[in-house]
């Protein structure tokens, strides 16, 4: 019987521990994509990026530092979100379970970080978004294809893109005006292929 209760008692305070990590994580995160806003909407109009591909790693750069500022945080206020709300100091637990915790804390809040980037990444390069946006900023809020053409052009798209691809070395000019993949586009578009044929994809794009 005391063996199970201390089992209990483990387990009371890991699910304790693990709410208290959630918590903590959630808290910062908010706090990291603030900041990152605010420094995007003051600072924005003053940065000009060769390629989107630039302007993706500068921005997914700055918000890694931002979190990784703001890491600590999370593995010290978690205490604050456990039990009744009081601080637990870490000598107040095993070590063990702090460490675990820590992890826990630490792999959650840079799942969060991905998701954002990801996010990012969507906003600014989505093609379904800009569409949406340019229809419902039309003064009547609807558009034909050959205005949304205006508006977004595929030559634009595919200059962008190309762009992109030659400054993040995924493709290189070749003979005759052709685009060749160098070995990292190559590997890419291995991993993609795969990938879009065990998901049943389709080309996409």
């Amino acid at each position: 019987m005391a063996g199970i209760e201390r089992v209990n008692n483990y387990t009371d305070r890991m699910v304790e521990g693990m709410a208290g990590s959630i918590a903590a994580v959630v808290m910062v995160f908010l706090a990291a994509m603030i900041i990152h806003c605010v420094y995007s909407f003051i600072i924005g109009n003053r940065l000009a990026f060769a390629s989107g591909v630039r302007k993706l790693a500068y921005h997914g750069a700055l918000s890694l530092k931002i979190w990784a500022i703001l890491l600590p945080a999370v593995i010290f206020s978690e205490s604050w979100f456990t039990g009744s709300g009081e601080f637990n100091s870490f000598v107040g637990t095993f070590m063990s379970e702090r460490a675990v915790l820590v992890f826990y804390g630490t792999v959650l809040f840079f799942s969060f970080f991905f998701v954002y980037l990801t996010f990012y990444y969507i906003l600014d390069r989505s093609v379904s978004s800009r569409m949406m946006m340019e229809i419902e900023r039309s003064p009547e809020r609807k558009l034909s294809l050959e205005e949304l053409k205006a508006f977004y052009g595929a030559e634009e798209k595919y200059t962008q893109n190309l762009e992109g691809m030659l400054d993040g070395g995924f493709i290189k000019n070749g003979p005759s005006g052709r685009f060749l993949c160098t070995p990292k586009g190559a590997f890419v578009a291995g991993i993609s292929h795969f990938f879009k044929n065990v998901l049943r994809l389709g080309p996409g794009g």
